[in-house]
């Protein structure tokens, strides 16, 4: 679900200045329960940790900040807490971003995200502490997966940092070198699971616009296309190795207007889609095929190759 809010905040960037870079953040909830929302649970505070992203604007994960009454936050420089206004969330990728609540003289220095990914580099998060001092954890960068985000289920590009020396679950920035690679959203055990600057990047120039867009979803559901006997069924040449099979197609989403049961999808946009959903992206390696769909702007034109009724044709639609 996205609540967005419209701001022109992000418009331009700083250039390289110094200023408060990471935030330590407070927030006081009333838990929400969908099945008896007029009940209001016993009031809770949120501890976890942001990143400066333009010179009024605060990157934070948005689980930090659901059901939030009031929302504080402090940086390297002042000691007292700040009172704080979401400007924009996007539940589905877990992102939210905070401003000031009043004028402010405070000094940000933003943080850049760069996309990239080197398996096995060892990285760094940093946070804030809650006595104002730089904390620093390390683990090393393992996987790039496409994997449900924490609040919605929806499937996001996430890296995977393993032997992680704690578990970073709540907005500490992942740094590889001097590169920002993304925030910490997730942990189990010593695994930290980060949103990485892909969609990052994408969800703060979208936030930008006057109208946030957010980001495609998919029309329809696929099935892996493994069984030989299923792929003869379908009239589909021994030749041809690729291709995942639509299972089902939904009323609204990407796809559902161009798409049918049974249809197989081998190629998005020019890229092959293997018989397990996967692709070979130049960055992450063999990845799912939804990262293709995500990292569309809504609206922009997609065009498939499918395998209908055992003939090949091109389709297109609006991601």
């Amino acid at each position: 679900m996205i609540v967005p809010t419209i701001f022109s905040l992000l418009v331009a960037f700083l250039g390289q200045s110094e200023g408060a870079k990471l935030f330590y953040v407070k927030s006081t909830v009333y838990p929400f329960d969908q099945y008896r929302p007029w009940k209001k649970g016993r009031l809770s505070e949120r501890i976890g940790y942001g990143c400066a992203v333009s010179k009024e604007a605060i990157l934070v994960p948005a689980h930090l900040v659901a059901d939030s009454t009031s929302v504080q936050v402090r940086c390297e420089s002042v000691n007292e807490l700040i009172e704080a206004k979401v400007v924009a969330v996007d539940y589905d990728c877990d992102l939210a971003l905070l401003s000031p609540a009043l004028p402010t003289s405070l000094k940000l220095e933003p943080v850049r995200f760069e996309a990239i990914f080197q398996k096995g580099a060892r990285v760094s998060f940093e946070r804030l502490s809650k006595d104002n001092r730089k904390e620093t954890g390390r683990g090393e960068l393992d996987q790039a997966l496409v994997l449900p985000s924490r609040l919605s289920g929806f499937k996001f590009l996430t890296f995977l940092v393993k032997n992680a020396t704690e578990s970073f679950s709540q907005g500490e920035l992942c740094v590889l070198g001097k590169v920002a690679l993304g925030i910490a959203a997730e942990s189990e055990g010593r695994t930290v699971k980060v949103i990485p600057a892909e969609v990052i990047n994408h969800f703060i120039e979208d936030a930008s616009c006057a109208r946030y867009a957010g980001f495609p979803k998919e029309g329809f559901a696929s099935e892996e296309l493994l069984d030989p006997a299923m792929r003869r069924f379908l009239k589909i040449p021994e030749r041809v190795k690729n291709g995942v099979y639509v299972s089902d197609v939904y009323t609204i989403g990407t796809g559902s207007e161009v798409l049918r049961q049974a249809d197989v999808i081998l190629e998005i946009d020019g890229t092959e889609i293997d018989a397990y959903g996967r692709y070979e992206d130049p960055l992450y390696g063999k990845i799912l095929y939804t990262n293709l769909l995500r990292r569309k702007k809504v609206g922009e034109y997609i065009e498939l190759r499918i395998w209908r009724k055992g003939k090949e044709k091109l389709v297109g639609c609006e991601a």
